[in-house]
């Protein structure tokens, strides 16, 4: 007895490849998988009765989940709309593609910061913020971007 009377699955991995595969059971049925320019996966089925796409299951389900959805110094916020807006003291990197809701270039300073005139930089206590799944990645680049100021100075 097969657990899913809809989908064959596949997936397979070893040191040099992996890849994943479904298949219809029922070749009557169309259904694709596809990855769009918000990076969410999203598995769509056709319905004859209707004549138009179906969402049959995305991952992640909100958006704020996509990792680096709003960029570099970006927020991410599923309640509000725009969804992504920039840390105080920065401005999108492209209103362009801001104003096309693209929001992936992140956000940039007003202003540079000024290690090399003496003036220390400080952080800024940012509350209701959840950071990323994978956080300590995240951290380092942005660490290493602040120190490189530093050293740059």
């Amino acid at each position: 007895m097969r657990l899913n009377y809809i989908f064959n699955y596949s997936f397979f991995s070893n040191a040099t490849e992996s890849y994943f595969t479904y298949s219809m059971y029922d070749p009557r049925n169309i259904s694709r998988l596809v990855m769009d320019v918000s990076g969410q996966v999203k598995q769509l089925s056709w319905l004859n009765n209707n004549d138009q796409w179906n969402l049959f299951w995305s991952q992640p389900r909100q958006q704020c989940q996509v990792y680096a959805y709003c960029g570099s110094f970006g927020i991410c916020n599923d309640k509000s709309q725009p969804f992504c807006q920039c840390l105080h003291g920065f401005r999108p990197d492209s209103q362009k593609d801001w104003d096309l809701m693209d929001y992936s270039a992140g956000c940039v300073g007003k202003t540079e910061l000024q290690c090399s005139r003496g003036v220390i930089n400080q952080f800024m206590p940012l509350t209701n913020v959840k950071l990323p799944d994978n956080f300590e990645g995240t951290v380092l680049v942005w660490l290493t971007h602040m120190m490189k100021a530093r050293i740059d100075a």
